[in-house]
């Protein structure tokens, strides 16, 4: 038990035996220690038995407790019953001078041979107790007045107190009523919050889950793209030949080619360059501007519209627009890495260089002419012959292209007609863009 509360309870036992001076030195001693202790100053104030003592001490117990009404009230009634007990006191003093007064007048009635000398006394004891019921009724005035003022300063304090406690009575009530909202927003955010913090510890075990589950998948992903065939490629299997090509969107052009096929064209080409270039044949002979001649072949025989008239009329239909298609057969050509230069030309048919995966200018060359020519269309596609180091003024032909040209007359099919487009909506394809 602390020492304040010892020293209370042992000042409570003293108050309630009689000993008010020694229970009131143990309740100062614990008001020293403890200020707001607010039991040891109500045991205090009751330890005065003087009713002015207890005023004085409810004094000093409002100044640290200035809300406690019911002190408040007791301190009035006590200072309501001194002002009664001085007006009792002063009727009382005023009634034995009256007494006093008559019992004189009887006397001086009955003595009347009184000599003069009593009735100067008497008239001297008459003065002074008259001047000390003035003075006494003088004085009792002066603290009647006083107590009165009080009583009004206290009366218009505890109107000012009680108007005051009914704001914070109010304000109290207004504060009640938000706490108690408050509390209930409080108490569901919380259960949304345990609710939310369920879910987040749910989704994060899925994710972790979902993480490893991408982690092993990624590995799986990145080893079977390590060791997979990916387009473009050309696979040999079981006497056909499985072509796969990527389209400008990334699609894929897959089609399957007879292996029979490739043997046909490659016995043909064989007996066709043996015949064209073992034996010098020319099909054209030119001179240039100095007067030198040149031969040229006519690589045209190696076109070949037929093999695949199918996946090109697909790639047709599917394109938005001429440009589009033709740049998407563009993309089937770049995609073949292997690009050949060759010193002596030995041209091939387009399926010999579409299965050995590339081939030089005049290969590539006849490759795409051969693609375009397979389309559901009536342009000019030629072969174009080029002097790679003088193109103005040609000295000899060392490199082949691709000529494309769209005509606007469909029914102009007159080499003067072909002349006459050769220079609208033509696109030419060189060996340089397509290594």
């Amino acid at each position: 038990m602390p020492k304040t509360d010892r020293l209370l309870n042992r000042g409570i036992s003293f108050a309630k035996t009689g000993k008010e001076e020694n229970a009131r030195s143990l309740f100062l001693a614990v008001i020293n220690e403890e200020p707001q202790n607010q039991l040891a100053w109500g045991w205090y104030v009751q330890s005065f038995s003087n009713d002015a003592e207890r005023i004085n001490a409810f004094d000093e117990y409002l100044g640290i407790f200035p809300e406690d009404q019911k002190a408040l009230r007791l301190q009035f009634e006590l200072i309501k019953g001194q002002n009664a007990h001085l007006e009792k006191l002063a009727a009382d003093t005023k009634q034995e001078v009256e007494w006093v007064q008559k019992e004189s007048e009887q006397k001086i009635r009955k003595q009347n041979n009184a000599t003069t000398f009593i009735r100067a006394i008497l008239s001297g004891i008459i003065l002074i107790l008259v001047s000390i019921i003035y003075v006494v009724n003088t004085k009792a005035s002066k603290e009647i007045d006083h107590l009165s003022g009080q009583v009004k300063s206290l009366t218009n304090s505890y109107d000012t107190l009680k108007a005051t406690y009914q704001l914070l009575s109010d304000e109290y009530t207004s504060i009640v009523q938000q706490y108690q909202t408050l509390f209930n927003d409080h108490n569901i955010l919380l259960a949304d919050h345990n609710r939310l913090t369920e879910e987040h510890s749910s989704l994060t075990e899925v994710y972790n889950n979902l993480a490893g589950e991408h982690s092993a998948l990624q590995y799986e992903h990145d080893e079977l793209n390590r060791i997979a065939v990916k387009p473009p490629y050309i696979v040999i299997h079981d006497r056909s030949i499985e072509t796969v090509f990527y389209s400008l969107n990334d699609d894929l052009i897959y089609w399957i080619t007879p292996f029979s096929h490739l043997e046909h064209y490659l016995d043909k080409g064989h007996n066709l360059r043996n015949n064209m270039m073992n034996l010098h044949m020319y099909t054209y002979t030119v001179y240039t501007d100095g007067g030198s001649m040149l031969g040229i072949r006519d690589y045209t025989v190696f076109f070949d519209t037929n093999s695949y008239s199918k996946v090109i009329a697909e790639i047709y239909n599917q394109s938005a627009s001429s440009h589009d298609f033709i740049v998407q057969v563009w993309q089937i050509i770049v995609q073949l890495n292997n690009y050949a230069s060759e010193e002596n030309e030995t041209p091939r048919f387009p399926s010999e260089t579409l299965f050995a995966g590339g081939g030089d200018c005049e290969d590539l060359s006849i490759l795409f002419a051969s693609l375009i020519k397979s389309a559901p269309t009536n342009w000019y596609v030629e072969i174009v012959y080029v002097d790679s180091d003088n193109i103005l003024n040609p000295q000899k032909h060392d490199h082949q292209g691709c000529s494309i040209l769209k005509p606007i007359l469909l029914n102009e099919t007159s080499e003067v007609s072909r002349q006459a487009f050769r220079g609208q909506n033509q696109l030419e394809i060189t060996s340089s863009s397509l290594q």
